[in-house]
């Protein structure tokens, strides 16, 4: 606190040897805009700037994994919110209607899934947020850019 807080001089910031290691190394390779410039140039190497393309050197950044990893959270929640709550509300539904009385296994299956259908759907769609603000910003900062370059050297 002495140094950062209040008691600190006007102005102190952490220097970068002040950090770990591990933090340093991340910071350094967070660098988004010279991930897809690396991709953009192997691009232009392969099939020369005319015939280079942007959503290759996109997929490239991005890879396969995480494409399916977003297809995958998407199709999970966009399911999850459209028919995991009908089926679990059919499942209390007709338990409710069955004239003998529930067990209590199968109340608290019903509990279960009135609770785990919401919070599934709900946690995919969190996950699909982060992904989707991550590599929005990985590609974003570079995108303009690229496209720039391949129009002004374009006939």
């Amino acid at each position: 606190i002495g140094k950062y807080g209040r008691g600190g001089p006007c102005g102190a910031t952490i220097e970068p040897v002040e950090l770990g290691r591990l933090v340093r190394e991340d910071l350094e390779a967070s660098d988004p805009h010279s991930q897809l410039r690396e991709a953009w140039a192997a691009e232009i190497a392969e099939s020369g700037l005319a015939n280079a393309d942007v959503l290759r050197a996109v997929r490239r950044v991005v890879g396969a994994r995480a494409c399916c990893a977003i297809l995958f959270c998407a199709w999970a929640s966009a399911f999850l919110e459209l028919v995991g709550m009908v089926v679990a509300l059919d499942f209390v539904l007709s338990l409710l209607a069955d004239a003998s009385a529930p067990s209590a296994h199968a109340a608290l299956a019903a509990a279960g899934m009135l609770f785990a259908a919401p919070l599934l759907h709900r946690g995919c769609g969190v996950v699909l947020s982060m992904l989707d603000g991550y590599y929005t910003s990985l590609i974003s900062s570079g995108l303009g850019s690229l496209v720039f370059e391949k129009a002004m050297h374009l006939p």
